[in-house]
């Protein structure tokens, strides 16, 4: 009797191991799948005078601190313009590689990523009028709920020349941001100045924006402003858009603070 008490035991107890190895406790989402558009990323819709304006909005890590999350904006590049509230994540390799990085560093986070409808730009240029407005909007919605010292944010191609504009138009909003291949020129150098800025180009892009970036740049610096700046051989327009966001640059630009 005592030894098919004692079998029994060791019969339970392999089983109780079998079904903790099987199915570990996650303390944390899995990587590398955001632009899945999972329910991870809740959809939702804000009216404005301007026009109406999809967006997702995903909470990261919510238990760790501080007690308010940071802020991270993301302005997608021309082909996630529509209306549909999904657009915006296919072919968008900057999502996964913000998301992965906030996860891996288990940082409370309120991620927003807006869509720009089809006949607007995030800035202006000679074809579609800026879309930014609603933008503004959003962030209005959201600033009593986040960490106003760490609000981010990162932009690809026309989603960078957005950055560009947002920092002009909202000086005192952002810890740092990040500018993928994006360009706008009609900003104030003293007002873009004061807020830290990683940007990024493609050494295989076209002449024009070669040999304009390193200016622009140059103009921030010379302002007073504190700019990190890559040239990345080799590399064309869409590959800089995709291969820009490493966890050394996306580090630099959450290491940042507002004062």
């Amino acid at each position: 009797m005592k030894k098919r008490h004692l079998l029994l035991l060791l019969i339970v107890s392999a089983l109780l191991g079998c079904s903790r190895h099987s199915f570990p406790t996650q303390t944390m989402p899995p990587a590398a799948t955001a632009t899945q558009v999972d329910g991870r990323y809740e959809a939702r819709l804000l009216e404005t005078a301007a026009g109406p304006l999809p967006y997702r909005v995903a909470h990261f890590n919510p238990d760790s601190l501080p007690d308010k999350p940071a802020l991270v904006l993301y302005l997608h590049s021309a082909n996630g313009r529509g209306s549909d509230n999904i657009a915006q994540f296919p072919r968008q390799k900057a999502i996964d590689s913000i998301y992965n990085y906030m996860v891996a560093h288990r940082m409370n986070v309120l991620f927003l990523i807006p869509q720009c409808p089809a006949d607007h730009n995030w800035a202006d240029n000679r074809n579609f009028p800026s879309y930014l407005e609603p933008v503004k909007e959003l962030l209005k919605i959201y600033a009593d709920s986040t960490d106003k010292q760490h609000a981010y944010l990162f932009g690809a191609s026309m989603g960078g020349s957005g950055v560009w504009r947002m920092l002009n138009e909202c000086p005192n909003t952002f810890a740092a941001a990040f500018v993928a291949s994006g360009m706008y020129r009609n900003f104030d150098p003293k007002t873009v100045a004061k807020t830290p800025l990683y940007v990024t180009l493609g050494g295989a892009e076209d002449a024009k924006p070669r040999a304009d970036f390193p200016a622009i740049v140059e103009v921030v610096r010379n302002a007073g402003g504190e700019v990190m700046f890559d040239i990345l051989p080799g590399l064309n327009h869409p590959q800089t858009c995709e291969q820009s966001f490493t966890a050394e640059r996306i580090g630099w630009v959450f290491g940042h603070e507002r004062q």
